[in-house]
């Protein structure tokens, strides 16, 4: 596999050894999302051509003895027995420079939609990989610069830093899109890269025209694979996403890359293993997912070169504990942002609780005083939530009820995303203080 590290010349060479041979082969058959091949010299992963009325592309994915196992990346109702095959070369490379901004673009990286964005400086150009290898360990940083997300429960409360992987839980309608592209938008990064995979149309319309501003697109590259198309599509997206986060991370950038969702990319892995014949092991899920997973959330971080900080959503159908995918992933990332129903229905937004949610780096990244006050407004809230019931039911509480009541209803306050984004340290430790002083002294 070839790393990042290969300068734009050996890159080159190694691309035309790679993809500079061309094979012809023909289908063999297609059954249901796969298509069977003869193409002598075909390997993993290579993308090819069938000779239809689309000249749809595919992807290899597997051999039965010489036959190889392709997936689609797009409909193959046009495919008729005997459909020439050819594998790509050189000319279908993919390169990365900064007229990559304020493109939207597909799983194959051909921009459908684009606003200029003139004041950017000129970058050197360098092909994108999108199956390349996560940094050597010993080529990471440590993680030490604050982002900003101007998102009070997660400057707050949940710190993060440049090169932190987080991921964020939620089920559906609690704002879980809403606050991924909140974050884009007011964050002191210098690149934005949005994956949108499997979404609806209408809403990676509604996506790029409603949730983004002119100026924050303007430093952003959005690639979408809507649900209707192929799983290995969906799955070429995100890959494509996270080349061009590692592009721009090596012109020593700070990239916020947002992957939304991780669970239909998840469901995707899935549907191309159990097509090309694996034998589920977790949960309905058969071994590749679970092995490919961690191959493209290792490759975001921070390098000697630039980072970038990663945000994964994850859709919960049930309880934390029940989905498949929660504990793979929270032992993958850096952290996790819950977010609620229950929040939502209140009126709060964004609707994350802060009691679940956590940054494993926040000790690293906020002062000593700082985190003793977060420490004291947790356990408050986590006292008043579990007592509250309690406390209204007995006279002898009424007094300090009436003040745990106050206290919360100004953290849910300051935890509001209304009005200007005042001295949040300030807010948090004076809140602190009253809690020592009203509900505790």
């Amino acid at each position: 596999m070839i790393r990042h590290q290969i300068n734009t010349n050996e890159l080159k060479k190694v691309c035309s050894n790679r993809h500079g041979f061309r094979s012809a082969g023909h289908i063999e058959s297609v059954k249901g999302p796969l298509i069977k091949a003869s193409i002598p010299g075909a390997h993993i992963g290579q993308l090819v051509e069938i000779s239809n009325n689309n000249n749809l592309k595919a992807k290899v994915v597997g051999f039965e003895k010489h036959i190889s196992i392709l997936c689609p990346l797009g409909s193959t109702d046009k495919i008729i027995p005997g459909c020439k095959v050819k594998t790509l070369d050189n000319s279908e490379i993919l390169w990365g420079s900064e007229k990559l901004l304020g493109s939207v673009l597909n799983s194959e990286g051909q921009v459908i939609d684009k606003i200029e964005n003139k004041t950017f400086p000129k970058l050197k150009k360098s092909i994108l990989i999108p199956d390349n290898l996560a940094p050597s360990p010993l080529d990471r940083l440590g993680i030490n610069e604050v982002l900003e997300t101007k998102i009070k429960a997660i400057d707050g409360f949940n710190t993060i830093g440049f090169g932190q992987r987080m991921a964020i839980f939620a089920e559906p309608g609690v704002g879980k899109t809403t606050l991924l592209a909140n974050i884009t938008k007011e964050n002191n990064a210098d690149i934005n890269v949005i994956a949108l995979i499997g979404e609806r149309g209408r809403e990676v319309q509604e996506f790029i025209n409603q949730k983004l501003s002119v100026e924050s697109r303007k430093k952003t590259i959005i690639i979408a694979s809507t649900s209707n198309e192929p799983a290995i599509a969906r799955i070429q997206a995100s890959l494509l996403a996270t080349s061009i986060a590692e592009y721009f991370r090596d012109q020593k950038l700070n990239v916020v890359l947002v992957l939304d969702s991780l669970t239909r990319l998840f469901r995707a892995f899935r549907e191309v293993g159990l097509a090309a014949g694996e034998i589920p092991v977790r949960r309905g899920y058969p071994p590749s997912a679970y092995e490919n997973l961690p191959k493209l959330i290792e490759r975001a971080g921070k390098t000697k070169h630039g980072s970038i900080t990663a945000f994964y959503s994850v859709l919960l159908s049930g309880q934390l504990d029940e989905d498949p995918m929660v504990e793979e992933v929270k032992g993958l990332t850096d952290g996790h942002i819950i977010l609620r129903n229950k929040i939502a229905q209140s009126g709060r937004y964004p609707a994350i609780s802060i009691l679940e949610s956590l940054s494993r780096l926040q000790t690293e990244l906020v002062s000593k005083e700082m985190l003793s006050a977060l420490n004291t407004i947790k356990k408050f809230k986590s006292e008043f939530d579990q007592d509250k019931d309690l406390m209204m039911l007995s006279n002898n509480n009424a007094e300090k009820l009436e003040k745990a009541v106050i206290l919360d209803s100004m953290l849910k306050e300051i935890l509001k995303q209304n009005g200007e984004f005042s001295n949040l340290e300030k807010e948090l430790t004076l809140l602190a203080t009253a809690i020592n002083d009203e509900y505790y002294g």
